[in-house]
C-alpha cells in the first residue's frame, strides 16, 4: 500500500510540472515578449548596422572615405562590448526575476512586471556573490584538475609520442572533457533548489551564504529519491526542445533569405527575436518544473510546501 501512494505521488507529481510550466507560460507570455526584446536589442541594432555597411560596399567604403575609419572601428569595438556586457548584466537579472515570478505568485503576491524587475534588480549584486561562491565550491577544483591534467598531457607528450598513438591521445584528453561536460551537467540539476532557497532566506534571521549552501544539501538528501530523476528529465526535456525549436528557427531564417536582401534582413531579425524569446520560454517552464519539485521537497522537510520572505516585497520601497 505504501508503494502504491508513492508511485501516485511520482505521476501527479510529473503532471503537476508540466502543467504548472503551462500555466506560468501562459501568464508571462507578454512580458517574457517584451523582456526578450529587451535583452537583444543592441544585438539588433549591431546587426542593422553591419547590413547597410555591407550594403554600402564594406571595406571599399571605408577605402574611399578613409575619415570615417578610425572612429567606425572604435565605434564598431565600443558597440560590440556594450552589447556583450549589456547582455550578460541584463539576461542575469532576468534569471532571477523568473524566480520571483514563481515564487510571488506562490505567495499569493501581484507583482507587475515593473515590480518583479526592481525585485531583481536591487537581488542582483547579492545573488552575483552567491553565483562566485557557487562557482567556487563546484566547479572551480573540477576545471582545474581537467585543465592540469591537459596541461601536463601536452607538455610531457612530446616525449610519450612515440609510446602513445594519436588516437588514444585524443580518446583521453576527449574522455575527460566529456567526463567534466557529464559532471557539469550533474551539478545543474545538484543545484537545482539553490536560487529558490535564496529567495526563502534572503535576510531573514542567520541569513548567511552558507547557511543557503546547507539547506540546499538538506532538501537535496531528503527528497534526492523523488526529485533527482524529475529534475534531470525537466532539463533534457528543456534542452531537447530547444534544440528542436532553434533547429526551426534556422530553417525560418534560410525561408526568409530567399526572399532578398530584405529577407534576408527581416530573417536575421526575426530569426533573433524568436531564438531569444523561444530560449527565454524554455527556461521559464523549467524553472516552473523545478519549482514544484522545491515544493515538494520543503513539505518533506518542513511540512509546509511554502514560506513568504518579505524581506523580498520590501526590496519594492527601497
Amino acid at each position: 500500500m505504501e508503494m502504491e501512494k508513492e508511485n501516485n505521488t511520482i505521476v501527479i507529481t510529473y503532471l503537476e510540472m508540466i502543467r504548472e510550466a503551462g500555466r506560468q507560460l501562459n501568464l508571462r507570455k507578454k512580458t517574457l515578449a517584451w523582456r526578450s526584446l529587451f535583452i537583444i536589442w543592441p544585438a539588433m541594432i549591431a546587426f542593422i548596422l553591419l547590413f547597410y555597411f555591407a550594403r554600402l560596399g564594406g571595406r571599399e567604403f571605408l577605402e574611399r572615405h578613409q575619415d570615417y575609419l578610425l572612429p567606425a572601428v572604435i565605434g564598431f569595438f565600443i558597440w560590440i562590448f556594450f552589447t556583450i556586457f549589456y547582455y550578460i548584466i541584463v539576461t542575469s537579472i532576468f534569471a532571477i526575476e523568473k524566480r520571483i515570478w514563481l515564487d510571488s505568485f506562490f505567495d499569493q503576491k501581484n507583482l507587475n512586471p515593473k515590480d518583479s524587475w526592481h525585485i531583481a534588480k536591487k537581488l542582483f549584486w547579492t545573488v552575483l556573490v552567491v553565483w562566485l561562491q557557487m562557482l567556487l565550491r563546484f566547479y572551480f577544483l573540477p576545471f582545474m584538475f581537467y585543465s592540469t591534467f591537459v596541461a601536463a598531457y601536452i607538455y610531457f607528450g612530446a616525449n610519450l609520442s612515440q609510446q602513445i598513438p594519436p588516437v588514444a591521445s585524443i580518446l583521453i584528453v576527449s574522455g575527460g572533457l566529456l567526463a567534466l561536460i557529464i559532471y557539469f551537467y550533474y551539478l545543474k540539476i545538484r543545484l537545482r533548489f539553490l536560487w529558490f532557497i535564496f529567495l526563502d532566506r534572503y535576510k531573514t534571521e542567520g541569513f548567511s551564504h552558507s547557511l543557503i549552501f546547507q539547506e540546499m544539501k538538506k532538501l537535496n538528501e531528503i527528497s534526492k529519491s523523488e526529485t533527482f530523476k524529475k529534475a534531470l528529465l525537466a532539463n533534457l526535456g528543456a534542452d531537447s526542445l530547444g534544440a528542436i525549436t532553434n533547429a526551426m528557427i534556422k530553417e525560418l531564417k534560410a525561408g526568409l533569405s530567399v526572399l532578398g536582401k530584405g529577407g534576408e534582413l527581416a530573417g536575421g531579425l526575426i530569426g533573433a527575436f524568436a531564438e531569444e524569446a523561444s530560449k527565454q520560454a524554455i527556461s521559464l517552464g523549467k524553472i516552473a518544473a523545478i519549482y514544484v519539485l522545491y515544493r515538494y521537497a520543503r513539505q518533506l522537510s518542513y511540512n509546509q510546501p511554502q514560506t513568504i520572505n518579505e524581506n523580498i516585497y520590501n526590496l519594492l520601497s527601497t
